[in-house]
């Protein structure tokens, strides 16, 4: 068979970032498989108003299911006409509307009826990820204009100026914003217009997205571009009820402005998918005509889960996040982060290495931001159920316990004759600043060792500190429990013996209820030594021989280790056993050199053979 030949223009697209993990994420829970987090696509997750629910049905009984007119039944488009008038202060006649399966597919159209060849239109980024493909479709070329967090990426009205050349057809503004939730304000659109207003941009059409324009926060109210001074007639405006009216699967939008627009549009579309669908265009009456305090309430619940989130997010060291005023998504950048290792020894190059890490490893599902033109951020979606969001809550406390280190830290100490309580060494997986060099510092002396691993050490002790209180309200026994263990480790490490054994004992108790011998086994070890140091020798027994006896391997006869306890001399004594059957097995003996206090011959001896 012949190779298949394609249109050129196919392999200048780009496959949608967002509708390809949105679609694994399908699989994984067709699977059987759970996601904690599914926050990468932008879908409301309450359901469509009452009156629209209840349209639907009463299309379907009443036989509302023929073809309609190309732009839409004309009681739709009557609706959407005092909508505008009365919500947005714009007027369009039903004749200066059309009607489309959704606001892509009428953006698409306008690009292709406006649009050819050798047109430039401008694209702030960060974009909607859509945008640069339907240019490239029409045959224009996107322009790609950047925009600054620290202006929270609105449109800087003098680099539009400087961006606008003979060739530009049009620009594009997202108001609010997808990606970033940036709600420019009336003013900061004036500026915008004042720009076009000038003679010689008086050839710039504007194309005014304004899908999210009910979700606004902290009192912004919405302007449409269309309502400034001498913008009506050039302004195309697309809106459509899939984010407030949480119609998604409805696939329904629409496109008002001048009429001779319109027309060319209405056109276009005759000839692709003629109408939209005449049951979903009954329940967009109902919709526009329903109750809006029900989504009133549903933008305050969204605002409720913004705050949520940035809490959160600014838990997380080196992230990066302006505050959104619309719309329900976070774009921080990460940056900081690429470069850094995981507990797997995996270095995370950039953003999509980085969402399919927290994925796999952590069933938390993200957006990479170079899918809308900015490689360093990603994009979370918090139009999730706040059970949603505390669950990602809970993953996001175990990735930033593995990130910032003290997850996977792996300690030995000194005799007690010769320490302050200060380790030989801190070695982490993930190398945050100071405590890569702390690998290295059993062969250094002096000053330098202890500022380093002070350095090391105080950013755990950080870490754990806000780990706690990130997952203080989880109900997730598994990361209760890691993180109990984890604060134990550090608490032992800066000498707050009886509150590390009783982390510890936390943990276990944790590990005890969900069967995880390997975990209860680490924590175990870990008590006995806080133990000795508080001079229960007795308990410090107990609990050495319950980790013998729970360090078990699986698929395996031996130990993790053999311990036992002298308490003459205050030290837990660890024989590792190494007749394991796998290599996996083996790595879990980083549980000995992490939750002992044995002399440093016997643990280096241990330390080289693991490492």
């Amino acid at each position: 068979m012949a190779a298949l030949k394609l249109n050129p223009m196919i392999s200048k697209m780009e496959e949608s970032y967002t509708v390809a993990i949105f679609s694994k994420v399908s699989n994984m829970k067709s699977r059987g498989e759970k996601v904690n987090g599914a926050l990468c696509v932008g879908q409301p997750d309450f359901p469509p108003p009452p009156e629209a629910i209840k349209a639907t049905a009463e299309a379907a009984v009443q036989g509302l299911t023929s073809y309609t007119a190309v732009t839409g039944t004309l009681e739709l488009r009557q609706a959407i006409s005092e909508y505008l008038q009365k919500y947005k202060q714009v007027t369009y006649s039903t004749d200066e509307i059309l009607v489309a399966c959704g606001g892509k597919q009428v953006i698409y159209q306008a690009m292709m009826a406006l649009c050819q060849e050798g047109d430039e239109v401008i694209v702030p980024a960060p974009y909607w990820t859509s945008y640069p493909d339907i240019v490239k479709l029409s045959g224009a070329s996107p322009v790609i204009m950047e925009t600054l967090a620290s202006s929270g990426y609105a449109i800087d009205a003098t680099k539009l100026a400087a961006t606008i050349t003979p060739k530009t057809r049009m620009l594009i503004v997202c108001n609010p914003s997808n990606p970033t939730g940036c709600a420019m304000s009336k003013q900061e659109l004036e500026a915008i217009a004042e720009v076009l207003r000038r003679p010689e941009n008086q050839h710039v059409l504007v194309l005014s997205d304004e899908i999210y324009e009910r979700i606004c926060y902290d009192g912004l109210e919405h302007a449409s571009f269309a309502t400034l001074k001498d913008m009506w007639s050039r302004t195309l405006t697309i809106n459509g009820f899939s984010k407030a009216f949480s119609m998604t699967g409805y696939r329904l939008g629409y496109l008002a402005a001048q009429k001779d627009i319109v027309k060319a549009v209405s056109k276009l579309q005759s000839q692709i998918t003629s109408c939209a669908s005449s049951i979903g265009q009954h329940a967009g009456i109902a919709a526009l005509k329903c109750d809006m305090s029900y989504i009133d309430a549903r933008v305050v619940e969204l605002q409720e889960k913004r705050d949520l989130a940035m809490s959160l997010l600014a838990k997380i060291s080196d992230v990066q996040c302006p505050k959104p005023s619309g719309a329900f998504y976070l774009f921080p950048d990460i940056s900081a982060y690429f470069g850094r290792r995981t507990p797997d020894e995996e270095t995370i190059e950039d953003g999509v290495q980085l969402c399919l890490y927290l994925l796999q490893k952590y069933q938390v599902a993200l957006v990479p931001g170079i899918a809308f033109g900015n490689p360093k951020c990603l994009r979370l979606s918090y139009a999730a159920t706040k059970e949603n969001i505390t669950e990602t809550r809970q993953d996001t406390a175990l990735k930033k316990a593995y990130l910032r280190g003290f997850g996977s830290s792996m300690l030995l100490m000194l005799p007690r004759k010769h320490r302050k309580q200060q380790p030989l060494a801190l070695r982490t997986t993930t190398s945050p600043d100071g405590a890569e060099e702390a690998t290295a510092l059993p062969r250094q002396e002096g000053p330098v060792k202890e500022n380093k691993l002070n350095i090391a050490g105080s950013r755990a002790y950080v870490a754990t500190d806000e780990a706690m209180e990130v997952i203080k309200d989880c109900r997730d026994e598994k990361a209760i429990a890691t993180a109990n263990l984890s604060r134990a480790e550090v608490l032992s490490l800066f000498g707050e013996t009886r509150d590390s054994v009783s982390a510890a004992r936390r943990a276990c108790d944790g590990f005890r209820r969900r069967g995880d011998k390997q975990s209860l086994a680490m924590a175990l070890m870990l008590s006995a030594r806080g133990f000795l140091e508080l001079g229960t020798a007795g308990l410090a027994e107990k609990s050495a021989e319950e980790a013998g006896s729970a360090g078990k391997c699986h698929g395996g006869t031996g130990k993790i280790a053999t311990c036992s306890v002298d308490s003459d001399n205050m030290r837990t004594y660890v024989k590792p056993r190494f007749d394991f059957p796998n290599v996996s097995v083996v790595n879990r003996l980083s549980c000995v050199r992490r939750c002992t206090s044995s002399p440093v011959s016997e643990m280096k001896r241990v330390w080289f053979a693991l490492s």
